[in-house]
Parts: C-alpha cells; sequence; structure tokens
C-alpha cells in the first residue's frame, strides 16, 4: 500500500539543523566526549566532568550518549534502564548501470518493508547516489566498549531475501 505521506530525510542533515540551532541558542558541542560524572552544584545548576579532566557547569544539558545512555545513567542515578544496545547493519546495494535513474528519489520506485522471517526495509537511492538502501531491522545485543563487529547471519538472511 502507498502512503502519499511517506518521506525519505538524510540523517546527517538532521542532526546538522540541531546542532546549528542549539549553536544559535548558545549550546556548546563537545563530541567524543566520556563523562565521568554529573551532580548537582548547589542553586547553579549541574556539574559535568569528562575523562579528559574538563569540566562544564550549566542549568541546561543535552547530554547524546547513545548506546553507552544505559552504563551513564547507572552511574549517575543508580537506576539500571531496561535498554540494551544493538549491533545493526545497514547496507547500501549498488544499482546496475542502465537502472540509476528509475531507482532514484522522484521516480516510482518506493519505500518499502516486508514482514517476513525477517523484518526488511528499502528507500530509493538519495543518501549515496548509486545506491539504495535495503537493510535488516534490528540487530544483536552487543556491549558498546567490544562490539563483535560483523555477525554475518543478518547478511545471508538479506541476501537470500533479495534473491526471493
Amino acid at each position: 500500500m502507498l502512503c502519499e505521506l511517506d518521506c525519505i530525510i538524510k540523517p546527517t542533515n538532521v542532526m546538522l539543523m540541531f546542532q546549528m540551532l542549539a549553536f544559535k541558542n548558545g549550546a556548546c558541542l563537545k563530541d567524543n566526549t566520556t563523562l565521568v560524572s554529573i551532580n548537582k552544584d548547589g542553586d547553579q545548576g549541574l556539574k559535568v566532568a569528562a575523562s579528559n579532566g574538563e569540566n562544564f557547569w550549566g542549568k541546561k544539558y543535552v547530554v547524546v550518549v547513545g548506546d553507552w545512555m544505559r552504563n551513564l545513567v547507572k552511574t549517575v542515578c543508580g537506576i539500571e534502564l531496561p535498554i540494551q544496545p544493538l549491533e545493526a547493519n545497514v547496507c547500501y546495494w549498488q544499482i546496475k548501470d542502465g537502472h540509476k535513474v528509475e531507482y532514484a528519489i522522484g521516480n516510482d520506485f518506493p519505500m518499502f518493508t516486508s514482514y517476513g522471517h525477517s523484518y526488511i526495509f528499502g528507500t530509493p537511492s538519495l543518501e549515496y547516489p548509486g545506491l539504495i538502501k535495503v537493510a535488516v531491522h534490528g540487530g544483536y545485543q552487543c556491549n558498546p566498549n567490544k562490539r563483535p563487529w560483523g555477525p554475518e547471519l543478518v547478511l545471508d538472511s538479506l541476501k537470500q531475501w533479495i534473491k526471493q
């Protein structure tokens, strides 16, 4: 079934937009910074300490730690969140020569999902010209500090689905 409201966005552009709005409103972005503590600092707000020795003081924070959220919340608040990081494979497949236009965004190739044994989704060529995204939604539980990088089962099931 076709949904006229479906759309595709470029995740990197969305993140850039949010970062620019944050900068415009006085935010400071610290990338690849390991937090070691978040503590109340009297009535002044919060003090955030990083493993590299940097300290930050502020009234408001947005802490984006991705797969490390469970560990951070347990360290800071003593609460065990029922969340688990997953290792996921995102796959882009090269479009054969002579067919790139028909698989590009804006033509008739749709976004799709398949709810079979594996939940598979795909999008037209947009993020990387000449490639379409066809991937298994989901992944394997992992430790964010010790990822196995690469169970082949996901790719094998995806290859079988594409052949069918």
